[in-house]
């Protein structure tokens, strides 16, 4: 099963003026599924596995790439992305 995230190359916020480029798939650590209380491993890395391992690698997600617009000069600035961006 894809997730929709597999298929994109780029992800555009026109309201933020963001432009993103995915430049990788996020392999997830398997710290996430361990209970810090008891130490107890969960199930969901195994369910993510059966659909999700590729090259021994549970990917879970993309990395994204500020891109950058030629016309525009660097400036770091801190920008909120709300549901519906």
């Amino acid at each position: 099963g894809a997730n929709p995230e597999d298929s994109w190359s780029k992800v555009t916020f026109p309201c933020k003026g963001i432009n993103l480029t995915v430049v990788g798939k996020c392999a997830r650590c398997s710290m996430v599924d361990i209970d810090p209380s008891s130490g107890a491993k969960g199930k969901t890395l195994r369910a993510l596995a059966e659909y999700r391992r590729c090259n021994g690698r549970i990917n879970f997600g993309i990395f994204l790439s500020n891109e950058m617009d030629s016309s525009s000069s660097y400036e770091e600035k801190e920008v909120w992305l709300e549901e519906g961006d």
